[in-house]
């Protein structure tokens, strides 16, 4: 198939996931690969997965100190400004004679403007379901902050119902929409009523090696709220002494949160290292030395840390919500237990106390991997998605 690719993603795991479907269609078919300069290069690199790569210039307006109002105008300049980018793009795909587009999210709106303009088949990518309000933990605000809540509480609310509205209507533009979970693809149907394919993502199988274990407990994930870093703290924090040192290891880095992390471990006496975008080669590091990966996110759509951990061979304690109950199996390669630090703690403490069980979990997870979520494995779904919708548009050409 002769493909066109779109993406304007952050780094990340959404970033990892599309780029690893890339990876393995490339082997097998033609990419031309279309993004904005706001995209992530740093973690990946599109030129690695693409025959060629079309980059087009975009820089949003950034907010001005207690410019409220003001604000609200240069986010709707910038969305503005997004969709005519995206349009000249869809311009461009639908020129070039491609069996079909596969898109990947927004770093700004999620669905992107693209599908709106797209007049070739298009597959929507959809990492983390529709927006919602009550979505994700609101992290502790200023003074500030809170008065803006107050006064322009109901002018964001009626922009975030407008906002929620364009974002169905670009996801029901596109042909078909692909997701990462069962729990994502249920909420697609139960909150906007759309239809969507599961196709997850797989992870590198890193060599086997024998596992050397430090004295650490790791984390990865960004440093926002909705991760979940503090319950993992607090979980932390209930261990008899001495307790064992957090690393979190982070691919973007919000510095309200990460102050509020370092002063929590303070107070609890907890060793915490932070470090943010580090090379893949550091991160491989940390998976294979660590004692367990802990993973305290809210409601996370599918959770490609915890495979990744699994891959090393490394056991997960993680919140059993969301795509991890897809993903960890309970009391095989690791615990999955209520949002509740307590109950944390306990199987955190189990897994410390016995190298055997830890030993045990670590291996059932690896061949987990193996077995399941590897990448010629897992993009399958995706590339036989691709095919028929490709094989559908050429029924309907002859």
């Amino acid at each position: 198939m002769n493909i066109a690719v779109y993406h304007n993603q952050p780094s990340g795991g959404a970033r990892r996931a599309f780029h690893g479907f890339l990876t393995e269609l490339s082997r097998r078919h033609h990419l031309d690969l279309f993004t904005l300069t706001s995209a992530d290069q740093a973690m990946m690199h599109d030129e690695d997965v693409a025959t060629s790569v079309t980059r087009l210039p975009y820089a949003p307006r950034p907010s001005v100190r207690m410019g409220l109002y003001l604000n609200d105008l240069r986010r709707w300049k910038n969305r503005e400004d997004l969709e005519r980018v995206n349009a000249t793009i869809a311009h461009h795909i639908d020129r070039g004679g491609y069996d079909v587009v596969l898109v990947d999210a927004c770093r700004f709106t999620r669905a992107p403007y693209i599908l709106k303009y797209l007049r070739t088949p298009s597959a929507y990518y959809c990492h983390d379901g529709a927006l919602r309000n009550d979505e994700r933990p609101v992290p502790m605000q200023s003074f500030y902050d809170r008065a803006r809540r107050l006064w322009h509480g109901p002018f964001e609310r009626r922009l975030q119902r407008r906002i929620r509205r364009d974002e169905l209507a670009l996801m029901g533009a596109a042909s078909i929409i692909l997701t990462n979970s069962q729990y994502t693809r249920a909420g697609l149907a139960d909150d906007c009523d759309l239809a969507a394919t599961v196709c997850s993502p797989g992870v590198d199988l890193p060599h086997l090696v024998r596992r050397t274990e430090g004295d650490y407990v790791v984390s990865v994930g960004a440093l926002e709220p909705h991760k979940g870093f503090d319950l993992v703290i607090d979980a932390l924090g209930m261990l008899p002494l001495p307790r064992p040192p957090l690393h979190i290891i982070a691919n973007d880095g919000n510095p309200d949160v990460r102050s509020r992390l370092e002063k929590q471990a303070g107070r609890l006496g907890i060793h915490l290292t932070i470090r943010v975008l580090i090379p893949q080669v550091e991160l491989d590091h940390e998976y294979r030395h660590a004692l367990a990966f802990a993973y305290g996110a809210h409601r996370e759509p599918l959770g490609l840390a915890p495979l990744e951990a699994m891959a090393f061979g490394l056991p997960v304690v993680a919140v059993g919500e969301g795509g991890l109950t897809e993903t960890v199996d309970h009391g095989h390669t690791g615990y999955l237990v209520n949002r509740d630090p307590a109950a944390f703690a306990w199987r955190l403490a189990q897994l410390l106390s016995s190298q055997s069980l830890r030993s045990g979990m670590g291996q059932a997870g690896r061949a987990a991997i193996e077995r399941m979520w590897t990448w010629p494995i897992r993009a399958a779904a995706l590339e036989s998605a691709l095919q028929a919708l490709a094989s559908r548009q050429q029924v309907m050409a002859g």
